[in-house]
């Protein structure tokens, strides 16, 4: 592997198939990937999932890479969104947890009614979470 290969050779190596330019991109990559996620979510285990879960990602669509365009962008982009999600998944369940709670409260902590419980708490995490979509049936 040669030391200084531009961006450019190394993804065109990478489209290939080979693991020694991917073991270089993400030699100069995953350190920036990893410290953006964990300073966005304050979370190391968070910000090394996403961080193979983007180098995952790479791996698998390598044969759609444009090595023309700015995989710095592409890098940042795909941590970018990646962080969204996992954001979006935690507001999202700490909603749930805590429309349980609430419900289950005011129910006197009894059974979850499923059939007349569940639309009520989904109702009720949309509203907080200010999504306009309906829950899935």
């Amino acid at each position: 592997m040669k030391t200084k290969e531009t961006e450019k050779e190394l993804l065109r190596r990478l489209k290939q198939g080979d693991r020694e330019a991917f073991d270089a991109i993400y030699e100069r990559w995953g350190g920036y990937v990893y410290n953006f996620t964990c300073k966005t979510l304050f979370n190391k285990s968070l910000a090394e999932d996403i961080t193979q879960e983007l180098f995952l990602r790479l791996w698998e669509y390598r044969a759609t890479i444009d090595e023309e365009r700015n995989f710095q962008a592409w890098v940042f982009t795909v941590a970018r969104n990646l962080v969204y999600r996992e954001g979006r998944r935690m507001l999202l369940n700490s909603a749930f947890i805590d429309v349980v709670q609430q419900e289950g409260s005011r129910r006197g902590g009894g059974e979850h009614d499923r059939q007349h419980g569940e639309p009520l708490v989904h109702k009720r995490i949309y509203r907080q979470t200010g999504r306009r979509d309906a829950p899935c049936a």
